[in-house]
């Protein structure tokens, strides 16, 4: 019965005197809209052949931090028996948030270990060393360890993401060229990632005395035109 107690208390102890893991929330969760073209209905454009004739982006989404850079070489170093390890960092090395800790900073994983450490909300180590099992986690946290020099700095890298359920439009139209059969134009739709979406890209070409061209909501007024360029705008959208 002592030998049992004495065994639930050290695992108690062990247990307070580890850092722990959570899901990481992903930074700050507020919405933001995005609503940008690069026209002004009425206004007159040129466009030479591989110009982008029509640019338009609106969607919501919010700001992801999704990892740290270094902003030198460094080393953290320490840790008893299972728990030791030596890391060498290099500038300019991109580290994925992984998890967030007990203290609500985010971790990323310490290449070649099981370990993670975290990162405050100035960038710099904020002295935690866990893994995602507690009780394989270092006793004391990051106190085993030294990181040198002690003024290494973490930037985290932050980038925006469509909130998915929402409207998204994200689409160019290019001039690619002109030929006996018209005037060749390119539709592009683009991914969250703004990749391009092969399966959502047409070619669309029109008449070469054309004076308006109207794809989808656009129509565009052609006001000149060689075999190197348009002159034109967009009436409406």
């Amino acid at each position: 019965m002592v030998r049992a107690s004495i065994l639930a208390f050290l695992g108690i102890f062990l247990v307070a005197c580890v850092t722990t893991i959570d899901q990481y929330d992903g930074g700050s969760a507020e919405l933001a809209s995005v609503d940008s073209k690069n026209y002004i209905l009425g206004e007159v454009y040129r466009a030479n052949v591989g110009d982008i004739v029509i640019r338009r982006e609106m969607y919501t989404g919010y700001n992801s931090e999704e990892s740290f850079v270094s902003s030198n070489d460094f080393t953290i170093s320490g840790g008893l028996m299972s728990t030791s390890f030596v890391f060498r960092g290099k500038e300019g090395e991109i580290f994925p948030i992984v998890a967030q800790n007990g203290d609500g900073n985010p971790v990323f994983a310490i290449p070649g270990t099981r370990f993670m450490m975290g990162v405050n909300a100035q960038g710099y180590w904020d002295n935690t060393v866990a893994s995602y099992n507690s009780m394989t986690s270092p006793i004391g946290s990051g106190s085993q360890y030294v990181l040198t020099p002690e003024s290494t700095k973490f930037e985290v890298n932050t980038v925006f993401r469509w909130k998915k359920g929402t409207p998204y439009i994200n689409h160019e139209l290019l001039l690619t060229g002109f030929s006996s059969s018209g005037i060749h134009l390119l539709f592009r739709e683009y991914t969250p990632e703004n990749l391009i979406r092969a399966s959502f890209t047409q070619e669309a070409v029109y008449p070469l005395e054309s004076d308006r061209m109207l794809f989808r909501n656009y129509s565009i007024e052609i006001l000149e035109r060689d075999s190197n360029y348009i002159r034109y705008k967009i009436v409406s959208d």
